[in-house]
């Protein structure tokens, strides 16, 4: 064998070595191949122009790209300034940037790069206007810039690729923009606009509630059959979808404990050494007299005492949290956490006493054990928790996006996904981030259980609520037989007999009193004189300003309204939603001045594009997917996603027949 070795050394070495060459060389040149076929291969076409697979994976990739500059826990870039869901939306995504292109609105890597203080501005305004919590712009600037865009570059990302990302977004934002302001407004169009906008009249009201006349009046009790057609009806409206203002849609609610750790009791445990106080005193080089400033110099000490406890308390909790991740399954930033899992370890009775333990072992401080307080026995929805005193006003601030208050703390757990999960919480694990009360006390909390919007599991759940509201509309029906009644009262004997005889010192019903000085526009009725800061007369709603407005413009302006004819200016106005009927007088009708429409002549016509826009978009998006095919001529991708739903039925068939 050695001598064969020997005789054929140098051949063995060069087929040895070639092989080696061939095995070191294949993935690179299987990868170009792979590029290669991916270049020829197209994946649909756009009015006739080849996109190939590579160059439609590359535009889908920008979406992960963006959304990587701010944290998971943060809702996605590009859904809040562009609507795009980055798991659904890769093809519209690359439609819309090619539509983009072809209109010339995306510039290169430089704009993309400069993009980004208006991304963040943009961020901060829907995120405000999708009632997020408050997102500070320039914060989220600085940790894009910072912190998001290196975290960017280290997963094989380019700066070429990341800027020319920002680019497509912010083409696709043009885009969006120039469909936006598209229509063109007629002068006469928007001068009418403008009148019925400004033009505004002065009224007086008594509103009369339903639920009075049903509690006054003792509403028989109604059939059980008769409530659940009632709640069957509105069980899985929210009060706002409701035509009537009654739904049974429940929000978004947990169950909890908590733990509170009070400055007070802290300060009361801890002695200054006389001797550290002189000290300082001297140090201080002050010239007052050492007992008029000796108070100073002791709570000066306290409070870092007392900062040093709160440290080691959060090292207590961060370590108890620790352990008991550690042994749990990871999913992504969360733990999966079994059914059946012991949580002694992390429960608020346990953390209290490790807290007490290791403060006493580390500092020597034997501290007043922090309260717990266990809510498990009822749900606690947004307006429950701000009810829960200190901490229900309590907050933490975060390097991003600014301040959490509690209730969004405690709703933004993994659980509920229709709020954002910006303290990455879930049901199980203590919040490890503590959250700081007015009186700067500390609070910990864990979330027992969660559920989000949902209807009830069934009448019982809300049976009280579902007894009161059918009675109500019950006396509500009956209220508007009587209506014209009240309304001829009112021109006899005036708004202020009404106010009179619906008057209850029960606290649970609406008062009844007359209300005056109620401006009423088109859009809005306010009590007070300016509608900035005024309070909304919510009792008038659309069909009733508009009614107020019709009769109000048959005044004679230079007449005062006291003058004319009371019956004509005296309207009885029913308003299901709140469950009631208005009596109004009008006092005054206010025509639009010439000034007026001058300052908001400008305005008018952006007002009717956008409204008209939304209103266009809820029937048909023009950049839905559908639109965008039709539009842009695409060819090759309605088959593609026809064969993905064509499969998809195919998997679902079996599982359907076994069932």
């Amino acid at each position: 064998m050695l001598k064969f070795l020997r005789k054929y050394n140098t051949l063995i070495l060069v087929v040895g070595g070639s092989l080696l060459m061939v095995v070191f060389l294949m993935p690179e040149v299987l990868n170009q191949v792979g590029a290669n076929m991916g270049r020829r291969t197209t994946a649909f076409r756009v009015g006739g122009e080849k996109v190939s697979v590579v160059e439609r994976d590359r535009i889908a990739r920008e979406l992960a790209i963006i959304n990587g500059l701010l944290p998971s826990s943060f809702p996605d870039i590009t859904f809040m300034v562009a609507r795009l869901d980055p798991n659904d939306d890769a093809d519209r995504w690359v439609l819309m940037v090619k539509e983009a292109e072809r209109a010339g609105l995306v510039g290169g890597p430089k704009d993309g790069a400069s993009f980004l203080p208006q991304l963040a501005q943009l961020y901060e305004r829907n995120a405000i206007q999708a009632r997020l919590g408050s997102v500070n712009a320039q914060l989220l600037l600085d940790f894009m810039q910072n912190q998001g865009r290196p975290a960017t570059l280290s997963r094989r990302v380019t700066e070429e690729e990341l800027d020319m990302a920002l680019a497509h977004l912010h083409g696709v934002i043009r885009l969006r923009g120039m469909f936006a302001s598209a229509q063109r407004i007629s002068r006469p169009r928007a001068i009418r606009e403008a009148r019925d906008v400004l033009t505004e009249a002065e009224v007086s009201m008594v509103f009369l509630p339903a639920e009075r006349d049903a509690a006054v009046a003792g509403a028989p009790e109604p059939t059980e059959e008769a409530l659940v057609e009632f709640f069957e009806a509105r069980r899985e409206l929210a009060p706002e979808e409701s035509d009537d203002g009654i739904g049974y849609l429940l929000a978004p609610r947990v169950k909890l404990e908590y733990l509170t750790i009070r400055r007070a009791g802290l300060a009361s445990v801890i002695t200054p050494d006389p001797i550290e106080v002189y000290q300082r005193y001297e140090r201080s080089g002050r010239e007052d007299a050492f007992a008029d400033v000796r108070p100073i110099f002791e709570k000066e000490i306290i409070d870092e005492r007392i900062n040093e406890i709160l440290r080691e308390a959060d090292r207590a909790v961060e370590a108890a949290v620790r352990a008991a991740s550690a042994k749990l399954a990871d999913s992504g930033e969360f733990q999966v956490i079994p059914e059946g899992w012991d949580d002694t370890p992390v429960s608020m009775e346990t953390l209290r006493d490790a807290i007490t333990e290791r403060v006493r072992k580390t500092l020597g401080v034997e501290i007043t054990p922090p309260e717990v307080t266990i809510l498990d026995e009822s749900w606690q929805t947004a307006d429950d928790l701000v009810r829960l005193g200190e901490l229900g006003r309590s907050q933490v601030r975060l390097p991003v996006g600014g301040p959490v208050n509690f209730p969004q703390g405690a709703l933004g757990v993994r659980e509920i996904e229709s709020t954002p999960n910006r303290l990455a919480t879930q049901v199980g694990l203590p919040c490890t981030t503590p959250f700081e009360t007015f009186p700067r006390d500390v609070c910990y909390f864990r979330i027992l259980g969660a559920r989000d919007q949902s209807p009830p599991d069934s009448i019982d759940e809300v049976r009280e609520r579902v007894v009161d509201d059918y009675k109500t509309m019950q006396a509500y029906e009956t209220m508007l037989d009587f209506a014209d009644d009240n309304r001829v009262s009112a021109v006899e004997r005036g708004l202020d007999f009404l106010a009179d005889t619906g008057t209850t010192t029960d606290p649970d019903l609406r008062p009844v009193r007359l209300t005056g000085n109620i401006n009423v526009r088109q859009d809005f009725a306010t009590i007070g004189t300016s509608p900035r800061g005024a309070i909304s007369a919510r009792e008038l709603d659309e069909d009733g300003r508009k009614a107020i407005l019709e009769v109000a413009s048959q005044l004679d302006p230079t007449i005062p309204a006291a003058d004319q004819d009371l019956d004509m200016r005296t309207l009885a106005l029913p308003n299901r939603k709140e469950r009631g009927v208005a009596i109004v007088r009008i006092d005054a009708f206010i025509p639009a001045t010439r000034r007026e429409f001058l300052s908001v002549a400008g305005s008018v016509g952006g007002q009717i594009r956008v409204r008209e826009y939304r209103a266009a978009i809820e029937t048909s998006d023009p950049f839905s997917l559908e639109s965008l095919i039709d539009r842009l001529d695409v060819t090759g991708l309605e088959q593609r996603d026809r064969d993905g739903e064509d499969e998809a039925q195919a998997q679902d068939e079996p599982e359907a027949a076994d069932a």
